[in-house]
């Protein structure tokens, strides 16, 4: 009898806990949702077997993880993303992690180069060209904020990202000639400090949401595991080489697959979240990517652990388009049914979130006078707890 293979999901938890890294409820599972996306998609810009509305279906779940500067944000997207080092670097893809990106880095360009006595242009070539197969990880990529908030005066860098996170093809016209790209399957890991984001942008539906929110609780976890033996290891060539084996076999499976039945997701999604039409399709990707992550793919598996997942999500993206340092705050406020003192509430938030206290004080105020979630007695502080109001990752230990 063949040995039973691991998932991608599972690989990944083995290696990261071997390590001793912190798992920040669903970062691990997002990370993975989105490679599985990108395996599918990537067999579809091969085989063109899925459309929609007379273009070629688009799986891509691009994940933003957003939290406060030295929570690890980097570490997660390098876990995955190292092109030399990283758990996907055996992958039959390509894989990098940048921290700049210039507005015309995207699409590439053409100038003027100089040959002998003659001017010839040259193309080079952009992030879309380079990495049209590959997962690309953006570190601190605070710009995101900045095209997402002038949506209403579209610059040429928001238009190559609209176009190319969502669509296969791509063209830009210069005065000097035309770059046109097309099965373009790049999938986009941007890592951003908190920040409130327009979510009326189109660019903004491109993405799901990874949010940190740390607690005084998960500092002493990170200090502990910053300090230990096990996170000073690499990760290991066999879990590479398995994740690299379990994509192909992921492949295998779905290569000739035209239809995937999200009828379950559907329901589930008619229920009482109340997803508008226009974000549906970001659930029913996460679902795909999910079940080929724990891999049941091409059956799609709506289990606990999803139904949740989606919840955080649908809960994440309110947050972002409201006040999300002020969610932070009541979050972690929510994660002690005995209160938290306000002096080591306030010194949490101007050391570990880097706030001023004119900043502390004022979300604490706001949270206490306007919105009435939280509350004291004496020194201590306590929330009013409001389900709806806390994403399932913050209902298990954080």
């Amino acid at each position: 009898m063949p040995k039973p293979t691991k998932s991608i999901l599972e690989i990944a938890r083995k290696e990261f806990r071997e390590k001793g890294m912190i798992e920040v409820p669903y970062t691990l599972e997002r990370q993975c949702i989105s490679v599985g996306c990108h395996i599918v998609n990537l067999s579809n810009l091969d085989n063109k077997r899925f459309f929609h509305a007379g273009g070629l279906e688009n799986f891509r779940t691009h994940l933003v993880i957003m939290g406060p500067s030295g929570w690890s944000k980097s570490s997660m997207i390098k876990f995955f993303l190292s092109p030399r080092l990283g758990l996907l670097s055996e992958a039959p893809f390509p894989t990098s992690v940048r921290a700049t990106f210039s507005p015309e880095s995207w699409m590439g360009t053409i100038r003027k180069k100089k040959v002998g006595d003659k001017k010839v242009l040259v193309a080079t070539k952009g992030v879309f060209s380079r990495y049209k197969r590959g997962i690309v990880g953006a570190d601190e990529f605070m710009r995101l904020k900045v095209l997402a908030d002038s949506a209403d005066l579209a610059t040429n860098e928001e238009t190559y990202l609209l176009t190319c996170l969502d669509s296969d093809r791509a063209t830009k016209d210069l005065s000097t000639g035309s770059i046109e790209e097309t099965d373009i399957g790049t999938t986009l890991w941007p890592g951003m400090r908190i920040t409130r984001l327009n979510t009326a942008s189109g660019l903004i539906r491109r993405f799901t949401f990874q949010l940190i929110f740390p607690t005084p609780d998960l500092a002493l976890r990170f200090k502990q595991s910053n300090r230990s033996e096990q996170i000073k290891q690499p990760i290991s060539e066999e879990s590479k080489l398995a994740i690299a084996e379990e994509i192909e076999r992921i492949w295998d499976r779905i290569h000739d697959v035209d239809k995937f039945n999200l009828k379950v997701v559907e329901g589930f999604l008619n229920g009482s979240l109340g997803v508008p039409h226009f974000d549906e399709i970001i659930y029913k990707r996460m679902a795909i990517g999910y079940s080929a992550a724990v891999g049941s793919l091409p059956v799609i598996t709506l289990d606990k652990t999803l139904k949740e997942i989606i919840r955080d999500e649908f809960i994440a993206r309110r947050i972002i388009r409201e006040v999300p340092e002020k969610e932070a705050m009541y979050l972690v406020i929510s994660q002690y049914e005995d209160g938290i003192d306000r002096r080591e509430l306030f010194e949490f938030f101007k050391t570990y979130y880097t706030m001023s206290r004119a900043k502390v004080k004022a979300l604490y105020l706001s949270l206490a006078t306007q919105d009435k979630l939280i509350y004291s007695k004496g020194n201590k502080v306590y929330a009013n707890i409001r389900e709806e109001d806390i994403p399932p990752s913050y209902k298990l230990k954080h």
